[in-house]
C-alpha cells in the first residue's frame, strides 16, 4: 500500500525533554493517571474532514494545501484520503475517527448518485478498518454546507428541504451501522430562528423534534446499537441557533422527551464548562471537541479535564481532535505536528487536573464554600422544611448576613502554582 507520509515515523512518547518534533512530550498512552490509562481517559478520535480534507481555504483566501494526495480523479482522491487517514491514525496511535458523509464523498448532481458514491467509499473504509483495527467514534450527515440548507435542514421553511435532509440522514445512519460506529450525530448546524416577524419558530422546533424522533425510529429499525447524539450549532451559522450550547441542547431534549434517547456532543470544552457540567450531571455527555491551541491552551484543557474527572469521565465517547493545521502551515508533516500538539495539550491537561484533585485544596474550598447548607437553616432549606414565613422570621432575628470573600486571587495563585510546580 502506498505510504502518504514517508517522512514521518510512528509517533512515540519520549517525554517533555525530547527535541524530536515527531514524538509525544506528555501523551503516554499507557501511563496510569487517576486510576486509568491516558488512552482510556482521553479516547482521542481523529476528525477526518479536518485531517485529510481541509485545504486551508477561508473567508479571506483560497486553498493553500493540496489534499488530493496526488489522485487524478474524484474517486481516486476519496480512496487516497481514506488511506492517508488510516496511516495518520496508525502513526499517531489512534483507534477512533469521526466524519460527516460529505467528507468521504462530495455531493453529486443527484441524491441517488451521491448515495452511490458514499456506498463505494464506505465499503472501502470498512475494509481498511479491519486492517488498521479502528472504528468511527461518531458519524454525521452534513446538513450545513450545501446551499439548500442555508435556511436550516430540519427547521427549513420548505417541506422538500426537510424531506431531502431526512433522506440524507437515513443513508448516513445506515452507513454508520455498517461501519460499527459508536455514535451518530445530528448537528445543530443552521437550525435556528431567522427573521423573527416571518418565522414560525414553534413549528420549526416541533419539526426539529420530529426529525430527531424519525432518526431514532430508523436507528431502532436497522439495529443501530451506537449512541444517538445532537451537537449545538456553531456561532454565526444561524441567526439565533436553537442549540447554542450544551445547556440549551439539554433543555430542548427534555422539552420534547428526547433526553433518554439522545446524548450531547459539546463543541469545545472550556468555552462551555457550565454546559459540560449540566450535560455530564444529567448523564448525557458523549464527546467534547478538543481544539485548545496556542497560549493558555494547557490551562484551558486542564479545566475541561478537571470537570470531566469530577463527572466520572467518558462513558462511550471521547475527545474529538477537532482542528486542522493553521493556514500558514501547509506541508503533510504539519498535519502530524498539529495533532501531536493537540494530544499533548490534553494529556498535559489530564496530568494537571490529577495534580489539582490530589492536592485537595480546590475541592476543600468548594466544600467549605457551601458548608452552611449542611446544618441549621441551610440544611432545613435543602430538605424543603422551611416556609417563606419561617425564612422571614429567621432573617428578622439574624439580621444582615455575613458574606465571605470569594478569594478569587487566592484561587488563581493556587492553581497557577500547582500547574507550574516543578518548573
Amino acid at each position: 500500500m502506498k505510504e502518504f507520509f514517508p517522512s514521518v515515523p510512528v509517533v512515540e512518547y519520549e517525554g517533555c525533554y525530547s527535541t524530536n518534533p515527531f514524538a509525544y512530550k506528555f501523551y503516554n498512552a499507557d501511563q496510569i493517571v487517576a486510576g486509568k490509562s491516558m488512552r482510556q481517559h482521553l479516547r482521542f478520535a481523529l476528525c477526518y474532514g479536518k485531517a485529510v480534507c481541509a485545504d486551508g481555504a477561508d473567508a479571506f483566501g483560497q486553498a493553500v494545501a493540496d489534499r488530493s494526495f496526488g489522485a487524478a480523479t474524484q474517486a481516486g482522491c476519496a480512496r487516497d484520503r481514506a488511506c492517508a487517514a488510516m496511516e495518520l491514525m496508525h502513526k499517531l496511535g489512534l483507534s477512533y475517527y469521526a466524519f460527516a458523509d460529505r467528507d468521504l464523498a462530495p455531493e453529486a448532481d443527484t441524491l441517488r448518485e451521491s448515495n452511490a458514491r458514499l456506498d463505494e467509499i464506505g465499503e472501502y473504509l470498512i475494509s481498511l478498518q479491519q486492517v488498521y483495527a479502528v472504528r468511527p467514534l461518531r458519524v454525521s450527515a452534513d446538513l450545513t454546507a450545501h446551499p439548500r440548507y442555508r435556511g436550516g435542514a430540519a427547521t427549513a421553511c420548505g417541506a422538500d428541504v426537510f424531506v431531502f435532509a431526512a433522506a440524507q440522514v437515513k443513508k448516513a445512519l445506515e452507513l454508520a451501522a455498517r461501519m460499527g460506529a459508536a455514535s451518530f450525530q445530528i448537528d445543530g448546524g443552521r437550525e435556528g430562528t431567522g427573521f423573527l416577524p416571518v418565522c414560525n419558530d414553534a413549528l420549526e422546533r416541533e419539526n426539529l423534534a420530529r426529525f430527531l424522533r424519525l432518526t431514532a425510529e430508523h436507528a431502532q429499525k436497522i439495529g443501530f446499537d451506537g449512541e444517538l447524539c445532537v451537537r449545538p450549532g456553531p456561532p454565526g451559522a444561524a441567526l439565533h441557533p436553537y442549540w447554542t450550547d450544551g445547556a440549551e441542547a439539554l433543555a430542548f431534549l427534555r422539552q420534547y422527551q428526547l433526553d433518554g434517547t439522545y446524548r450531547i456532543n459539546l463543541p469545545g470544552g472550556a468555552a462551555d464548562l457550565t454546559g459540560l457540567r449540566m450535560v455530564g450531571e444529567a448523564g448525557r455527555l458523549h464527546t467534547i471537541d478538543a481544539a485548545a491551541q496556542g497560549s493558555g491552551a494547557a490551562d484551558e484543557a486542564a479545566m475541561t479535564v478537571l470537570e470531566l474527572l469530577r463527572l466520572g469521565g467518558f462513558q462511550t465517547g471521547g475527545f474529538l481532535l477537532d482542528t486542522a493545521p493553521r493556514r500558514v502551515s501547509s506541508t503533510p508533516e504539519d498535519i502530524f505536528l498539529t495533532y501531536i500538539m493537540l494530544m499533548d495539550t490534553y494529556a498535559l491537561g489530564l496530568l494537571l487536573a490529577q495534580r489539582i484533585l490530589f492536592d485537595g485544596r480546590l475541592e476543600q474550598f468548594r466544600r467549605d464554600r457551601y458548608a452552611s447548607f449542611g446544618y441549621g437553616v441551610g440544611k432545613a432549606i435543602t430538605e424543603g422544611r422551611m416556609t417563606m414565613e419561617q425564612l422571614e422570621l429567621y432573617a428578622l432575628e439574624k439580621g444582615e448576613p455575613a458574606v465571605a470573600s470569594g478569594r478569587q486571587e487566592y484561587l488563581d495563585n493556587m492553581l497557577r502554582a500547582l500547574m507550574m510546580k516543578g518548573i
